[in-house]
C-alpha cells in the first residue's frame, strides 16, 4: 500500500473514499475502493 499499489483488504468499505491508519493508529492517508472491491491509496502522507 505504500507504494501506491492497491491491495485486496477483508472487510473493507464497498464504495467510496476512506482513511488509512498505520501502526499504532497513526493516520496515513486517504484511500478509495476501485471497482473490482481492491483498495487503492490515493493520498499518502510522508512519515515524519
Amino acid at each position: 500500500m505504500r507504494h501506491g499499489h492497491p491491495v485486496f483488504v477483508p472487510k473493507a468499505p464497498q464504495t467510496g473514499w476512506f482513511c488509512i491508519y498505520g501502526p499504532d493508529d497513526l493516520f496515513l492517508g486517504m484511500g478509495e475502493v476501485l471497482d473490482d472491491g481492491r483498495v487503492a491509496p490515493r493520498r499518502l502522507f510522508a512519515a515524519l
